[in-house]
């Protein structure tokens, strides 16, 4: 008896230990130390602050009373100054109704919005590709629309229909970034199979300005030139980060100077309430971890 509750006992305690080094294990590849968190930017403010001083600009308090100046809403002001187009690839599914919802609320804020569906729909700006409105293959045909009839947008957001964006938000934090350089923002992760490199997730959306969107449109007329990935290569987001790294352009880290996400990948619920865990999928893949 005594020796059966001793076998029962060493091989309790072997699975205790077996777990223990498992999740020691887990924890080692996917937990992140506190140094990441600590970003080396000023924050942003500031150099927003300097931004607008460099042009002139002075923000004062809404019930000031200053004579003879000019006085803008900053909302308008950034609105007139970083033209943006959103395009929210949405199935066929959710067009009518998310769509709608869409246009509604966030989407007013664009300058201009369009959707980019498998389905066309008389009541809503569409660019309708049969097949996967994510796939490679029909994001790159939405990346020729834009070069070839929307040229006139310096920045460009891609979302699903499931994202919230705020474009007030954007254009603050856009504006103080060089526009004669490429751009590619959003939340980075990285693919250990499949893909080996970072891209910015769809899920959370992702924004490039019209240098990168030249760079892309030059490589999709000639493809000689570079070795992006072939038109039916799976998903767009994986895929365009793939492409952007052979010419050149990483994801950047778009953390606030606290180690705070910008491009946020959960829920609101989730994100205020403290929910998420460090074993989450999003957590660790993401390449810059965030606070939450």
């Amino acid at each position: 008896m005594a020796t059966v509750k001793r076998t029962i006992f060493v091989l309790a305690v072997s699975m205790a230990i077996g777990s223990l080094l498992a999740l020691i294990f887990e924890f080692h590849f996917t937990y992140h130390p506190l140094q990441e968190y600590l970003i080396k930017e000023k924050p942003h403010w500031i150099t927003y602050a300097r931004w607008l001083i460099g042009r002139d600009i002075y923000q004062i308090r809404e019930d000031s009373s200053v004579p003879q100046i000019q006085v803008v809403q900053e909302s308008d002001y950034l609105t007139s100054e970083f033209k943006l187009l959103c395009v929210v690839m949405i199935h066929k599914e959710h067009l009518i109704h998310q769509g709608h919802n869409i246009q509604a609320t966030w989407g007013r804020h664009c300058n201009h919005m369009i959707f980019h569906s498998n389905k066309n729909y008389d009541n809503l700006p569409v660019i309708s590709n049969s097949g996967d409105p994510k796939s490679w293959e029909n994001f790159r045909n939405v990346i020729n629309t834009i070069s070839q009839s929307y040229s006139q947008y310096k920045w460009v957001v891609f979302v699903d229909e499931d994202t919230y964006l705020i474009p007030e938000n954007l254009r603050y934090y856009i504006s103080v970034l060089e526009p004669t350089i490429p751009h590619y923002l959003g939340h980075v992760v990285e693919r250990r199979s499949l893909f080996s490199g970072v891209y910015n997730t769809l899920d959370t959306g992702f924004v490039v300005n019209k240098q990168t969107l030249d760079l892309l449109q030059k490589c999709f007329k000639d493809g000689s030139s570079c070795s992006c990935p072939a038109p039916s290569s799976g998903g767009c987001d994986i895929s365009l980060g793939s492409c952007l790294k052979l010419l050149g352009v990483e994801p950047k880290d778009t953390r606030d100077h606290l180690g705070r996400a910008r491009f946020l990948p959960f829920t609101p619920e989730e994100h205020l309430t403290d929910s998420i865990r460090w074993t989450f999928t999003s957590w660790k893949n993401s390449f810059y971890p965030a606070k939450n």
